[in-house]
Protein backbone atom coordinates (compact mmCIF):
# COMPACT_ATOMS: atom_id res chain seq x y z
CA UNK A 1 0.00 0.00 0.00
CA UNK A 2 2.71 2.46 0.63
CA UNK A 3 3.89 2.43 -3.20
CA UNK A 4 -0.03 3.52 -3.84
CA UNK A 5 0.12 6.38 -1.09
CA UNK A 6 3.46 7.53 -2.94
CA UNK A 7 2.13 7.45 -6.56
CA UNK A 8 -1.31 9.03 -5.08
CA UNK A 9 0.80 11.45 -3.70
CA UNK A 10 3.50 12.52 -6.58
CA UNK A 11 -0.11 12.83 -8.94
CA UNK A 12 -1.57 15.28 -6.09
CA UNK A 13 1.22 17.80 -6.20
CA UNK A 14 0.88 17.21 -10.11
CA UNK A 15 -2.48 18.17 -10.15
CA UNK A 16 -1.79 21.43 -7.67
CA UNK A 17 0.87 22.70 -10.20
CA UNK A 18 -1.56 22.19 -13.19
CA UNK A 19 -4.46 23.90 -11.37
CA UNK A 20 -2.58 26.64 -10.45
CA UNK A 21 -1.79 27.49 -13.72
CA UNK A 22 -5.84 27.20 -14.96
CA UNK A 23 -6.06 29.85 -12.22
CA UNK A 24 -3.71 32.35 -13.00
CA UNK A 25 -5.28 31.79 -16.41
CA UNK A 26 -8.75 32.13 -15.21
CA UNK A 27 -8.14 35.12 -13.19
CA UNK A 28 -5.31 36.94 -14.94
CA UNK A 29 -5.38 35.86 -18.71
CA UNK A 30 -1.98 34.43 -18.10
CA UNK A 31 -0.09 31.87 -17.03
CA UNK A 32 3.06 29.66 -16.30
CA UNK A 33 3.61 27.50 -19.04
CA UNK A 34 3.68 24.04 -18.40
CA UNK A 35 7.21 23.46 -19.42
CA UNK A 36 8.17 26.23 -17.25
CA UNK A 37 9.51 25.77 -13.60
CA UNK A 38 6.58 27.67 -11.11
CA UNK A 39 9.01 28.18 -8.64
CA UNK A 40 7.47 29.12 -5.42
CA UNK A 41 4.34 27.48 -4.61
CA UNK A 42 3.51 29.33 -2.09
CA UNK A 43 3.97 33.07 -3.66
CA UNK A 44 1.96 31.90 -6.67
CA UNK A 45 -0.80 30.81 -4.44
CA UNK A 46 -0.71 34.54 -2.23
CA UNK A 47 -0.24 36.31 -5.81
CA UNK A 48 -3.95 34.68 -6.99
CA UNK A 49 -5.05 35.86 -3.60
CA UNK A 50 -4.19 39.18 -4.04
CA UNK A 51 -6.19 39.19 -7.52
CA UNK A 52 -9.04 41.67 -7.63
CA UNK A 53 -12.68 41.23 -7.03
CA UNK A 54 -13.66 41.49 -10.09
CA UNK A 55 -11.30 38.96 -11.47
CA UNK A 56 -13.66 36.00 -10.27
CA UNK A 57 -15.14 34.16 -7.67
CA UNK A 58 -13.59 33.91 -4.04
CA UNK A 59 -14.01 30.27 -4.79
CA UNK A 60 -11.42 30.57 -7.26
CA UNK A 61 -9.26 33.61 -6.00
CA UNK A 62 -8.89 32.17 -2.20
CA UNK A 63 -10.30 28.46 -1.13
CA UNK A 64 -8.95 27.38 -4.09
CA UNK A 65 -5.46 28.74 -3.76
CA UNK A 66 -5.38 27.99 -0.40
CA UNK A 67 -6.56 24.41 -1.02
CA UNK A 68 -3.45 23.80 -3.23
CA UNK A 69 -0.89 25.39 -0.99
CA UNK A 70 -2.46 22.82 1.68
CA UNK A 71 -2.37 19.63 -0.94
CA UNK A 72 1.17 20.47 -2.12
CA UNK A 73 2.38 21.08 1.02
CA UNK A 74 0.85 17.78 2.30
CA UNK A 75 2.75 16.47 -0.32
CA UNK A 76 6.11 17.54 0.34
CA UNK A 77 5.85 17.28 3.90
CA UNK A 78 4.55 13.71 4.48
CA UNK A 79 6.98 12.06 2.57
CA UNK A 80 4.63 11.67 -0.91
CA UNK A 81 7.19 13.76 -3.26
CA UNK A 82 10.43 13.65 -1.29
CA UNK A 83 12.54 11.34 0.45
CA UNK A 84 13.00 12.14 4.34
CA UNK A 85 9.79 13.95 5.05
CA UNK A 86 8.15 14.62 8.88
CA UNK A 87 6.03 11.07 8.81
CA UNK A 88 5.52 8.40 5.97
CA UNK A 89 2.48 8.52 3.51
CA UNK A 90 -0.16 7.10 4.79
CA UNK A 91 -3.69 5.32 3.69
CA UNK A 92 -5.32 8.72 5.79
CA UNK A 93 -2.76 11.40 3.64
CA UNK A 94 -3.57 9.35 0.35
CA UNK A 95 -7.50 9.79 0.99
CA UNK A 96 -6.87 13.74 2.40
CA UNK A 97 -4.98 14.51 -0.85
CA UNK A 98 -7.65 12.12 -2.89
CA UNK A 99 -10.54 13.98 -1.47
CA UNK A 100 -8.73 17.37 -1.33
CA UNK A 101 -7.72 17.07 -5.52
CA UNK A 102 -12.08 16.02 -5.70
CA UNK A 103 -13.20 19.31 -3.83
CA UNK A 104 -10.47 21.31 -6.27
CA UNK A 105 -11.73 19.80 -9.81
CA UNK A 106 -15.34 20.32 -8.83
CA UNK A 107 -14.91 23.27 -7.52
CA UNK A 108 -13.53 24.32 -10.72
CA UNK A 109 -16.21 22.66 -12.48
CA UNK A 110 -18.63 25.06 -10.31
CA UNK A 111 -17.83 28.08 -11.32
CA UNK A 112 -16.10 27.86 -14.20
CA UNK A 113 -18.00 25.80 -16.56
CA UNK A 114 -21.08 27.07 -18.20
CA UNK A 115 -23.33 24.23 -18.10
CA UNK A 116 -26.60 23.59 -16.28
CA UNK A 117 -26.62 23.80 -12.76
CA UNK A 118 -27.92 19.90 -12.51
CA UNK A 119 -25.19 19.15 -15.43
CA UNK A 120 -22.45 19.94 -12.66
CA UNK A 121 -23.98 18.53 -9.76
CA UNK A 122 -24.07 15.18 -11.59
CA UNK A 123 -20.31 15.65 -12.86
CA UNK A 124 -19.08 16.67 -8.99
CA UNK A 125 -21.31 13.92 -7.62
CA UNK A 126 -19.52 11.48 -9.85
CA UNK A 127 -16.21 12.89 -9.10
CA UNK A 128 -16.78 12.60 -5.37
CA UNK A 129 -18.05 8.76 -6.03
CA UNK A 130 -17.41 6.73 -2.75
CA UNK A 131 -14.00 4.89 -3.39
CA UNK A 132 -13.40 1.45 -1.74
CA UNK A 133 -9.80 0.33 -2.44
CA UNK A 134 -10.70 -3.23 -0.93
CA UNK A 135 -13.52 -3.80 -3.42
CA UNK A 136 -12.24 -4.20 -7.07
CA UNK A 137 -15.34 -3.63 -9.63
CA UNK A 138 -14.91 -4.22 -13.46
CA UNK A 139 -18.35 -3.96 -15.72
CA UNK A 140 -20.26 -4.36 -12.44
CA UNK A 141 -18.11 -7.65 -11.20
CA UNK A 142 -16.92 -7.34 -7.83
CA UNK A 143 -13.87 -8.63 -5.75
CA UNK A 144 -12.75 -8.48 -2.46
CA UNK A 145 -8.97 -7.58 -2.43
CA UNK A 146 -8.33 -8.91 1.01
CA UNK A 147 -8.76 -12.63 1.03
CA UNK A 148 -8.18 -12.54 4.37
CA UNK A 149 -11.82 -11.25 5.43
CA UNK A 150 -14.38 -13.85 6.24
CA UNK A 151 -17.26 -14.44 3.68
CA UNK A 152 -19.37 -12.25 6.16
CA UNK A 153 -17.51 -9.36 5.95
CA UNK A 154 -17.10 -9.70 2.13
CA UNK A 155 -21.03 -9.24 2.23
CA UNK A 156 -21.19 -6.55 4.03
CA UNK A 157 -18.29 -4.27 2.54
CA UNK A 158 -19.87 -5.64 -1.18
CA UNK A 159 -23.15 -4.21 0.24
CA UNK A 160 -21.91 -1.19 1.94
CA UNK A 161 -20.48 -0.21 -1.79
CA UNK A 162 -23.42 -0.53 -3.30
CA UNK A 163 -25.52 2.19 -1.44
CA UNK A 164 -27.67 2.88 -4.23
CA UNK A 165 -29.25 0.14 -4.98
CA UNK A 166 -30.26 -3.17 -3.35
CA UNK A 167 -27.70 -6.21 -4.28
CA UNK A 168 -29.28 -9.35 -5.64
CA UNK A 169 -28.20 -12.21 -3.57
CA UNK A 170 -26.95 -14.28 -6.62
CA UNK A 171 -24.77 -11.71 -7.35
CA UNK A 172 -23.15 -11.24 -3.85
CA UNK A 173 -22.65 -15.13 -4.13
CA UNK A 174 -20.75 -14.44 -7.44
CA UNK A 175 -19.04 -12.07 -5.82
CA UNK A 176 -17.68 -13.59 -2.84
CA UNK A 177 -17.20 -17.31 -4.92
CA UNK A 178 -19.10 -18.38 -2.02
Amino acid sequence: LEGQHDAIGHQAGKLAEVLIRALQHLLTGTHTALSANLGNFKAECENIEKTSKAAGPEGLRILMPRALLFLYTLRNKRDFGHVGGEVDANEIDALTAVRLADWCICELIRVSQNIALEDAQLLCDAISERRLPAVWNVLGRKRILNTALTYRDQVLLLLYSEVEKAVPTEDLFAWTEH
